[in-house]
């Protein structure tokens, strides 16, 4: 779903969630789909705008304080958030410019 077809950020986080489930083999989609959910509602720039203050805000922040995973799942939140990084670049959802800047 391209960005704008909904006002809801958490529909279009999920949206995205789901496409990256599909188009990638990683086992740790879901995390991708958890960090979407969490930059569309807890920062500023929505899912339009990414910084590196955002990202460590998302992952070294809110992930870190607010979600609870197993011991197992930790260390694959932030290689799962590079790979997120790169798809969205991939299928223009963010200037591909602005990935290699992140």
């Amino acid at each position: 779903m391209p960005l704008g077809e909904t006002d809801d950020p958490l529909v279009q986080a999920r949206a995205w969630g789901e496409e990256y489930e599909q188009d990638r083999a990683d086992p740790h989609a879901w995390i991708a789909t958890l960090v979407l959910e969490v930059k569309a509602t807890r920062t500023p720039g929505g899912l339009e705008q990414w910084s590196p203050g955002e990202i460590d805000e998302v992952v070294g922040g809110y992930f870190a304080s607010h979600v609870l995973l197993d011991p197992e799942d930790a260390p694959h939140v932030v290689p799962t958030t590079q790979r997120l990084l790169r798809w969205l670049g991939e299928t223009g959802r963010l200037p591909a410019d602005r990935v290699l800047a992140l």
